[in-house]
């Protein structure tokens, strides 16, 4: 045991000190050791603060005066404490070098004892707490784990889910126009318009793949500003494309073919057609496109009740399956390919140029799913290059109600 009188002082002082157990200490395990008498010390000894506070001055309960000539303690019977100025707390206010020693010495015991606790981890704590505490703070600060459990997933998960919208786009929904978005060389009505760019444009990606030229899918689009409403637009299957208002892409079918073959390919579709019989003809049977020729036997000048005509006795008649396989036999080294689409005529472009054609700008923005919508998926179909393609999640759909009907299932809408 030191014999030192200065050690023997805060030892002694120390022990008379009361440890004063905070009122929130039943759930939070937090004591406070308290030194009184002008050098007043409120010390956390479980790690939260290295504060010093001042409080009162006051003379510790039981501790009246120091021999400082011996290092003698003598207590007070009384339980009263006393004011350092008064006449009971004389005999310690007279030595203040003694005090500056008790000080000193409880200071750094406490001191060690927090710095302790506070570099112990937090397992290491709870594990001293339920040593050293009652059952119910320890129920007390699991149930607020439990509670602050949920809410930090639900903070995580919509932090995820904001950059996932904000730094990669998701999904991308790309859609046929005639009958997925519109009836056959109709106007897009405008509850469809406003359910693709209030309701789905906000969540993912859309674009358009019609084998239209850009014309013609602006004016069953609403406009001109079609290539700014939606975010990719391809026309011509893709051989014309937009992103966000300008042009990023085009194919000339002249230019790969060559004018001479195209000639022979042209004159002869004109006499195949020129035999045919029909309900009606009309005129515009050949139209050039950049990227591709339609060929159309009843003519594209034909009116709305025309066509619908000629689609219904096309079906019966097969006219267009026919025609197609003869320009096949006639033509099998131009590496043609022959689509099918809408009511009244067929696409003939190089062997590639179909709609898959518009994946290849789409993939160099890393979609993670790339969804059609289309209604000619069927062999033979405008659709079924880019519905099969194993790059795309293909949706057949029979008209621009059943379109909307499989997004909500899709998007949650």
């Amino acid at each position: 045991m030191n014999n030192n009188p200065s050690w023997k002082a805060a030892e002694v002082a120390s022990n008379t000190l009361p440890i004063h157990v905070n009122r929130f200490s039943r759930y939070f395990p937090v004591r406070f050791v308290h030194l009184k008498c002008n050098f007043d010390v409120s010390w956390p000894i479980f790690g939260f603060s290295n504060k010093l506070h001042s409080k009162s001055i006051m003379a510790p309960r039981n501790l009246q005066r120091v021999d400082a000539t011996n290092g003698d303690f003598r207590r007070s019977n009384s339980d009263d404490s006393t004011d350092c100025t008064s006449e009971g707390g004389k005999g310690l206010t007279d030595f203040n070098w003694q005090k500056a020693m008790i000080q000193s010495r409880i200071m750094e015991k406490v001191q060690d004892v927090g710095e302790r606790i506070s570099s112990q981890s937090w397992l290491e704590q709870m594990r001293m707490l339920a040593k050293e505490r009652s059952l119910t703070s320890v129920f007390f600060l699991s149930l607020i784990g439990l509670v602050s459990l949920p809410i930090l997933v639900c903070v995580l998960a919509s932090a995820f889910t904001f950059l996932g919208f904000v730094f990669v786009e998701e999904i991308i929904c790309l859609f046929d126009v005639d009958g997925t978005l519109t009836m056959p060389r109709n106007k897009i009505i405008p509850t469809t318009e406003e359910f693709l760019l209030t309701k789905v444009k906000p969540v993912a990606t859309i674009g358009l793949v019609g084998g239209s030229d850009l014309k013609k899918i602006a004016e069953q689009m609403g406009g001109a500003d079609v290539i700014n409403k939606f975010e990719y637009v391809f026309a011509e299957n893709g051989l014309v494309a937009y992103k966000n208002g300008h042009m990023i892409g085009k194919m000339s079918i002249q230019e790969h073919v060559g004018e001479e073959k195209l000639q022979k390919f042209i004159n002869y579709a004109l006499g195949y057609m020129s035999k045919l019989t029909l309900p009606v003809k009309r005129g515009t049977f050949i139209e050039f496109r950049d990227g591709l020729v339609n060929v159309c036997p009843v003519g594209r000048s034909c009116s709305q009740a025309e066509r619908d005509q000629f689609a219904e006795y096309d079906k019966e008649h097969r006219i267009r399956e026919n025609f197609v396989k003869e320009l096949q036999d006639q033509f099998p080294d131009l590496g043609l390919v022959f689509s099918i689409g809408g009511q009244i005529s067929f696409d003939v472009f190089p062997k590639g140029w179909d709609k898959t054609f518009a994946l290849s700008f789409v993939e160099k923005d890393g979609f993670k799913e790339i969804h059609f919508f289309g209604d000619k998926t069927a062999p033979g179909g405008n659709d079924h290059e880019i519905y099969e393609d194993p790059r795309t999640i293909g949706h057949k759909v029979t008209s621009p109600e059943d379109t909307i009907a499989q997004l909500k299932t899709l998007l949650h809408l």
